[in-house]
Order: C-alpha cells, then structure tokens, then sequence
C-alpha cells in the first residue's frame, strides 16, 4: 500500500496543531489528565486521546492554545510529570521528537526590520517555523536584540548566522540560541547526548 505526500498531508491536515503528552514514570487516568487541561482555561476546544500507556494525544484547535502548551514543555498533573513534543506524520512513541521550541536572539538586528513583524518572521523563517516574538521585541522596547520563540531540530548542529539581503547589498546576522536540550541520535531521546547515552555507551 502507498500513499502519495499530497494524501498524507491531507490526512495530517487536521492534527497540525496536535502535541504529544509523554508520561515516564505513570500515567496519571484519563479523567485526571482532561480535567487539568480544563482546569488551563484554553481558549479553545482540546481534545485528549490515549495513544498507548504512556503517551496521551493533545489535539488543540487554537494556535494560541498549541504554543502555551508546547513552550512549557514539561507539566505535572497529579503528581506526575508530563513531557510535550510536537506530533507530527512520522512520530512513533519509540522515539521523542528532536523538534522543540526554542528562543533565538538576533542581536543588533538594525531597528527597521524589528519594527515590522513580517520582516521579522520571515528572518526568523531562515532558522526555523516562527512560533511568537517576545513582548520587548513586539514593542521594540529593547532594539539592540530580537528575540523570536522557533521549531527547530536539535538533531541539527546549531546555524551560528544567517545572509540577510538589502536590494544589491546584505549583511550577516548572528544567531544566538538560548537553552538548546540535547538530543540522542542512538536511542532517540531528549536530554542528553550520545557521548552520555547508556545505551548506546553499555560500559
């Protein structure tokens, strides 16, 4: 049986705003788990499904709603620790996700393009899927850096600056990024590197 990527984006189409909550140490019930998320008074709806014994399907109709949950990235219900990645079409619970969000700074970005916002976002578009900007960047309270929330894999070494092309011109903008996780590329898990990984180091 194949699928063409045209289908399988159709079939993803309704799941884009969907994270994956993961439960290491036990899953707190059902009931539990969609009566804390109630409890966030979301914007919209939300809807929790059990994908296996550890891991809960989070399916949010809001964009808003979707990158309060995912910034967080870790939350506690009923006492047990909740980890949250980004669903997408290849995700197996095998496997965490090496695509998180995570903050950027581009500093001393000339004023001009902090001020409009879709200029911004399409430089922040250079590095990875632009989630949100900070307050002081949005208000341009502190123009000497911008600072924009991205996805971005962390399996992927770090992109130290991008070109940023002016008419004829252009110059290179630095890229700095705050609290990157580390990510296995042996056992596929978030926190910690190969180097440190017991699997994949048994001695």
């Amino acid at each position: 049986v194949h699928f063409s990527t045209a289908e399988i984006q159709t079939m993803a189409e309704p799941f884009k705003l969907s994270l994956v909550g993961k439960f290491s140490f036990g899953r707190p019930p059902m009931e539990l788990i969609r009566k804390f998320f109630v409890s966030l008074g979301l914007k919209g709806n939300c809807q929790i499904s059990l994908l296996d014994a550890r891991h809960v399907l989070i399916k949010l109709a809001l964009e808003e709603d979707y990158s309060r949950i995912w910034v967080r990235q870790s939350w506690f219900i009923n006492g047990r620790g909740m980890r949250v990645f980004k669903w997408s079409t290849d995700f197996r619970c095998s496997a965490e996700s090496p695509i998180v969000p995570v903050w950027v700074s581009l500093p001393y970005l000339p004023v001009h393009f902090i001020h409009c916002k879709s200029a911004l976002c399409s430089i922040a578009s250079a590095i990875g899927t632009p989630l949100r900007v900070d307050h002081a960047t949005a208000s341009v309270n502190r123009p000497s850096v911008a600072r924009v929330l991205v996805e971005y894999d962390v399996s992927k070494p770090l992109l130290p600056r991008i070109w940023i092309g002016e008419g004829e011109s252009g110059f290179w903008q630095d890229v700095v990024f705050e609290r990157v996780p580390a990510y296995c590329a042996s056992c596929k898990h978030l926190g910690h590197s190969v180097d440190a990984c017991y699997i994949a180091n048994p001695e």
